[in-house]
């Protein structure tokens, strides 16, 4: 999330809750169980994809802030225990 929040592109391993912060806005989400030379040829053909680009870095950080800043969590958590009341 760290790495999101200044837009910067991640490949991750699906294990936890990775798949929420690593999806296709963000990087690439690989099988926990992979070979390094899978993810070799990821990084290598990241180098020449569109997720190399200053506008989808952009797009990266913009995904960030619409999903996981404070102002965005608080605001989700006190409308749950708002409509828990009702």
């Amino acid at each position: 999330q760290e790495a999101i929040s200044f837009g910067i592109p991640c490949v991750a391993t699906d294990v936890g809750g990775v798949k929420e912060v690593v999806t296709p806005e963000t990087g690439i989400l690989i099988p926990k169980d992979f070979y390094p030379c899978d993810v070799a040829k990821l990084i290598e053909g990241f180098k020449s994809s569109d997720q190399n680009t200053i506008e989808f870095r952009k797009k990266v950080r913009l995904y960030w802030q619409n999903k996981f800043t404070a102002a965005f969590n608080y605001n989700s958590f006190m409308d749950e225990i708002l409509n828990l009341k009702s």
